[in-house]
């Protein structure tokens, strides 16, 4: 039965963002579940230090890392230089 129940789980999309993101995905969601209907989202939220930090932590061990993360601009040339990054205009995802 537990596992009919996980099988019929809608898929979700984690994403990971500080306060003045989260303001700008909350305004947007109920447009975009329109055109995902099937996607549930949940959104992380920590304060501004606290999620570079936690974002930091994942992409060095690979746990806990979101589907989606928000990155303030001095922050991305670090992270891509990780190469913890997924580029977006490659496939699958182009």
């Amino acid at each position: 039965m537990a596992l009919a129940a996980r099988a019929a789980a809608p898929p979700r999309l984690t994403l990971a963002a500080f306060p003045l993101v989260d303001e700008i995905v909350r305004a947007a969601l109920p447009q975009w579940k329109q055109l995902h209907p099937g996607v549930d989202v949940q959104i992380v939220s920590r304060q501004y230090a606290d999620h570079h930090t936690a974002m930091t932590t994942a992409l060095s061990t690979s746990v806990y890392l979101p589907d989606v993360m928000a990155l303030e601009s001095t922050y991305v040339g670090r992270f891509s230089q990780g190469g913890g990054l997924e580029d977006l205009r490659q496939a699958p995802f182009d």
